[in-house]
């Protein structure tokens, strides 16, 4: 008889986590916004990073890609984070993370109109700051159960800096994770200084579009180039 290999397909989502500002761990930022894979408490002393991987939704998760089927089939498609044609693997198993992405605030100044920002405010359950609290708690855990981390990237459906502690949550990250990269990705509108506070960032990335003002204003409504 002849022998053949069972076709595998692949997703981001092994690799990262993505945790929204209230806590929710959707399937990441894309077409699996509408997937949520569980949640983390701002404090519970029971919960773990491994209660987290290891629920009937990544377990389900797991099943279906290494069987070579798609986990959601109405959602999979349009994701930009699905990998039909990559092998297999699941990192999360092996305690690596690639990447945590933060959404530190779901708020934001600007009124941009490719996103969904202004939608999912009125349908989020609150809050739309992260609690120092849940974040510290994640990545104690994290810490605690031997979990490798690469990246820590403060992102998400709103504006990172309008966290009005926003320097405080990349001081929790270096104390328990000191040779992580983190990385910020804004819009710019803001004082460096003030919303940085001093606090060291590995990259930050500006969302901009346009070479100046007029050209600008027209994507990032409400925003300022010269900032």
């Amino acid at each position: 008889p002849h022998s053949y290999m069972i076709p595998t397909m692949n997703c981001e989502i092994l690799h990262t986590l993505y945790v929204r500002s209230n806590g929710d761990v959707p399937c990441n930022d894309d077409a699996g916004e509408n997937v949520l894979l569980g949640r983390i408490p701002p404090q519970n002393a029971r919960w773990t990073p491994q209660s987290l991987f290891s629920n009937h939704r990544y377990r389900h998760m797991r099943q279906q890609l290494a069987s070579g089927n798609m986990p959601w089939p109405t959602v999979c498609p349009g994701c930009a984070f699905f990998r039909p044609n990559e092998p297999f693997a699941d990192p999360l198993a092996q305690k690596r993370i690639r990447k945590i992405q933060i959404e530190a605030s779901l708020a934001c100044r600007l009124r941009c109109p490719g996103c969904s920002n202004r939608f999912q405010v009125q349908i989020r359950p609150q809050p739309f700051h992260m609690d120092l609290a849940l974040f510290e708690q994640l990545l104690r855990t994290l810490r605690a159960d031997d979990y490798a981390v690469d990246e820590i990237e403060y992102c998400g459906q709103g504006e990172p800096l309008q966290h009005p502690r926003f320097p405080e949550l990349v001081r929790l990250a270096r104390a328990h994770f000191p040779a992580t990269r983190q990385r910020l990705i804004t819009s710019g509108n803001f004082d460096f200084e003030v919303a940085i506070a001093g606090e060291r960032l590995d990259e930050i990335m500006v969302s901009c579009d346009g070479a100046a003002q007029e050209s600008y204003e027209r994507y990032r409504i409400g925003g300022r180039f010269d900032r």
